[in-house]
């Protein structure tokens, strides 16, 4: 009888839900950056939470973009995907996951910003 409510119980509880755990990098912002494959300064138009996925315009292409538009994966908080809020919002795109040199960058710019803004527009192919 134990052994049936015990199975019962765990039957309904569900499975624990499995957070995200990643190791921080050792590597500065700007050395991520100098490594990331894929690398835009676009605007969030749309998230789709049905699909888990983030549609970007790329106002500027830097490396390894070749569409004016992107879906990249929305994170739950479980899968180590960063997590976007809003559409609207700016950023400089690094990388999917967090930890990842992505930044949300606001207007007005502050100097933090400008000074991420010159140094991954230097990485632009001549």
């Amino acid at each position: 009888m134990r052994t049936l409510i015990a199975a019962a119980l765990l039957a309904t509880a569900g499975t624990p839900a499995v957070a995200c755990t990643y190791m921080p990098s050792e590597l500065s912002w700007w050395q991520q950056i100098k490594t990331a494959e894929r690398i835009f300064i676009g605007t969030i138009l749309m998230i789709d939470p049905d699909r888990r996925l983030v549609l970007f315009a790329v106002d500027e292409p830097i490396r390894g973009v070749d569409s004016m538009w992107l879906e990249v994966p929305q994170g739950d908080g479980a899968d180590c995907n960063r997590i976007y809020d809003s559409a609207g919002t700016q950023w400089i795109y690094a990388g999917d996951f967090v930890g990842s040199p992505t930044l949300e960058i606001t207007s007005p710019f502050d100097d933090k910003e400008l000074a991420a803004l010159e140094s991954v527009r230097s990485l632009r192919p001549e």
